[in-house]
């Protein structure tokens, strides 16, 4: 669903999977603190921040993508 939203938006990402990419699972547990996935990262090219957003959660998706 993640995923979806972010074509109809017209956003690019890249999609890692930890079950193919085991290495990056480390990585996942840094950033949102958490073994849950998804886990789907919106930076902000003009400030540098990022949001980290766990599971599928419109509600906290949709406000980081119209940042």
């Amino acid at each position: 669903m993640v995923k979806r939203i972010l074509s109809m938006k017209g956003h690019d990402y890249s999609e890692v999977n930890i079950d193919e990419s085991p290495d990056r699972h480390q990585e996942v547990l840094q950033l949102s603190g958490q073994q849950r996935v998804p886990v789907t990262v919106v930076s902000d090219e003009l400030t540098g921040l990022q949001s980290v957003i766990t599971g599928y959660n419109p509600g906290q998706l949709m406000p980081a993508l119209a940042a």
